[in-house]
């Protein structure tokens, strides 16, 4: 064997190493996270039942299926990979169709109430709040930014 090919191997070696950090996430065997793993907003910390949790993943599927169908009916066409609050934001959509979709998310969420115990509500109050909290100081100006505890 060639020394040069021998030299030249521990230097491919730690290029393709410092490559892996900046691959996208499915060329390195790992799937986005909206996409085979939804995303839990929080649901995991709420210690949800088996049947909850499959009752949840149902609502979320039902309510996402009667967006679609009020949005095609409408004459809609939803902009693919791209985030979902973009997407909607872009729509330019009437007040009337506002409203008509709020409806469908909060029927969405009446469901999701329905199926939680008294503690998991309290929980979820509880985060929905510290949510708010910290989206209002954000939109403050002349605040410091919001410490994240990462």
């Amino acid at each position: 064997m060639n020394i040069k090919h021998i030299l030249l191997l521990p230097g491919v070696l730690a290029l393709t190493l410092a490559a892996v950090p900046f691959m996208p996430a499915s060329a390195q065997g790992q799937t986005a996270p909206n996409q085979a793993n939804p995303p839990k907003w929080g649901m995991n910390r709420l210690n949800l039942t088996d049947s909850q949790k499959t009752q949840m993943q149902q609502i979320r599927q039902n309510t996402k299926s009667e967006i679609n169908a009020y949005l095609q009916s409408q004459g809609i066409t939803v902009p693919q990979g791209q985030n979902p609050r973009e997407a909607m934001r872009s729509l330019n959509l009437s007040e009337a169709q506002k409203a008509q979709l709020k409806a469908i998310y909060q029927k969405g969420k009446q469901q999701v109430q329905a199926i939680l115990t008294t503690e998991q509500k309290a929980m979820m109050q509880e985060r929905r709040g510290k949510m708010k909290d910290r989206g209002q100081q954000r939109r403050q100006p002349g605040q410091a930014p919001v410490q994240s505890g990462i």
